[in-house]
């Protein structure tokens, strides 16, 4: 078995040049005095603190400014560890083999491996397990004189909250074997797992979103059976209304020519009518002014227009223009009419054309759909057919978990346990029942609190003896002043004997006023410690005594970055 026990605490102040060196043995040590204030819990305080915990030091002692040096064992090797505030030295043997200031990530990995325990929990952001801080590991083993007596049990460390609350307390079933090592490697493949099925829910979810959106789409839009097909259908009104854009060039011209032409004969008529008005017979000159208007009249514009129809009647010439002129508008009528029936039929081709576009535009857009969603469903199915893997294989992990121990078997024993010992110190309480549970402890009341919450732990030890885990490291039960709300010497009888009453622990640390006036089995005590200089736990004759380890180890520690 891997269990630590404490050999020796050395704690110095190298300003001071004061420490207080203490020995222990396996078993149960006994701390004491005849009086408070003189250092019984300072000293047993640094215990765990030396290996990497957090705690309460009253405000008149400067942990920050003192160096811890702990000597313990795990199995049959010897360690010393060694720590100034938040730094550390691990030596095994005599050999240093960690130097470090990080306790979560260094001290927690060596420490765990030494003792072949992990206490693995989850993460509050990814809720992913990862290796805990090695004060989870001593969590069920220390009651603090100041912390551990309040409401509720393991509450003695400092700096517990970077986990839920029940996540801390699911740490005990580590210690009682009903989660272990190998259990945290299939814990950690399922959250793995789930942290898949998650992604492709969330995945799943937007593939089912996009193809109902596509379905809603492709159902709106009919498709030919082929590209080829919408392309020849598409080259008849295009050749057609190249066909009548050329006719319409050409009616155009036709047009443009009799408006000229009825122009122009419009122009001679007037000119030969203004004529007739304004000529004077006796008149010789080449040019005639008419009397009314003043418009002059050239002699030789009239002689060409009487050339051009070679005739001397001017009423017949002016019946010849007049029958061009309707003849001429007849055409330019004709002409019009055949343009703007053109142009209709124009508007009709293009707008077939345009219908004919848009089938085509929306065949190719039906099919760029159908292809995407033809992609998204065979994503969708491989993620599906995925998930539903995953699940499967979280199924079997769970049940290979169920190898471990029963953990409501555990959960009633423990129970039992705790009326027991809850009766035996005369704390029991009926409205208890059906609430003995290591997930929900119990709230200490009152006179009777430090009662309720010794029995807890002492229940969770006697749990962890009913069990029989070998395997599970056990480590040194510290447990500071638990008569301290005691009055009775009877009642504070009844909780030293339920105290050593514990078997399944290498060694028990008590710490207690006035040891010697109760008379308990003192053949399972190995030691008594006492203690007697008030506000003076710390000596210079200690100091001489250690002065050269001290002053190494204190160089040694100061010199991390």
């Amino acid at each position: 078995m891997r269990d630590l026990l404490f050999e020796s605490i050395l704690v110095a102040d190298i300003s001071e040049k004061k420490a207080k060196y203490v020995e222990f043995v396996p078993g149960f040590n006994v701390i004491t005095s005849s009086e408070n204030h003189v250092g019984k819990s300072s000293i047993t305080k640094a215990l765990y603190y030396a290996l990497g915990a957090e705690v309460e030091y009253d405000s008149r002692w400067d942990k920050a400014g003192k160096i811890y040096i702990l000597r313990f064992k795990i199995g049959d090797k010897h360690y010393k560890i060694v720590r100034k505030y938040s730094n550390f030295a691990v030596f095994e043997s005599d050999n240093l083999v960690l130097l470090t200031d990080s306790v979560s990530r260094d001290l927690s990995s060596y420490l765990s491996k030494e003792l072949g325990f992990r206490v693995c929990l989850p993460n509050k952001t990814d809720k992913k397990h990862e290796l805990a801080p090695p004060v989870f590991t001593y969590l069920p083993y220390y009651i603090d004189q100041d912390k551990g007596w309040g409401n509720e049990p393991y509450q003695s460390f400092l700096r517990l909250e970077q986990y839920k609350k029940r996540d801390r307390e699911a740490s005990l079933y580590y210690h009682l074997g009903v989660y272990n090592e190998w259990s945290i490697s299939i814990l950690a493949q399922i959250d793995e797992n789930l942290d898949k099925i998650q992604e492709l829910i969330e995945a799943i979810e937007k593939e089912k979103i996009a193809i109902s959106a596509l379905q809603r789409e492709t159902s709106y839009i009919v498709s030919a059976e082929c590209t080829e097909e919408l392309e020849a259908n598409m080259a008849v009104p295009k050749e057609r209304i190249s066909s009548i854009v050329a006719a319409m060039s050409d009616v155009r011209s036709e047009l443009q020519v009799a408006e000229s032409m009825l122009i122009q004969y419009e122009k001679q008529l007037a000119v030969i009518r203004k004529y007739d008005k304004a000529k004077v017979s006796t008149h010789k000159s080449d040019i005639t002014t008419c009397p009314n208007c003043g418009f002059v009249f050239d002699d030789s514009l009239y002689s060409l227009v009487r050339e051009k129809y070679r005739v001397e009647s001017e009423e017949f010439v002016v019946r010849q223009i007049e029958l061009l002129i309707n003849k001429t508008k007849t055409k330019h009528t004709e002409t019009k009419e055949k343009y703007v029936a053109l142009y209709k039929e124009l508007e009709n081709e293009e707008k077939k054309a345009r219908i004919m576009e848009a089938e085509f535009d929306a065949y190719v857009k039906h099919k760029g759909l159908k292809a995407s969603m033809k992609s998204m469903q065979s994503r969708l199915a491989d993620n599906l057919a995925t998930k539903e893997a995953l699940e499967e294989s979280i199924k079997e992990l769970r049940k290979q978990l169920k190898d471990l121990p029963n953990k409501e078997e555990v959960d009633q024993k423990y129970a039992e346990l705790l009326h027991e010992n809850l009766t035996f110190l005369g704390a029991w309480e009926n409205t208890y029942e059906g609430k003995l549970k290591i997930l929900q402890p119990l709230k200490g009341q009152g006179t009777l609190s430090n009662k309720i919450i010794l029995a807890q732990y002492i229940s969770l030890f006697m749990t962890m003896d009913f069990l029989k885990q070998t395997e599970i490291p056990r480590l040194p039960f510290v447990v500071d002043s638990p008569r301290g709300k005691e009055a009775s010497k009877t009642s504070s009888k009844d909780i030293l004997d339920l105290i050593f009453k514990i078997s399944s622990l290498p060694q028990i640390i008590l710490v207690t006023i006035d040891f010697d006036e109760f008379n308990v089995d003192m053949d399972k005590v190995g030691r008594i410690i006492r203690f007697s200089d008030k506000f003076h736990v710390l000596q210079e004759s200690d100091f001489r005594e250690h002065e050269f380890e001290v002053t190494q180890l204190y160089d040694l520690l100061e010199n991390i970055k």
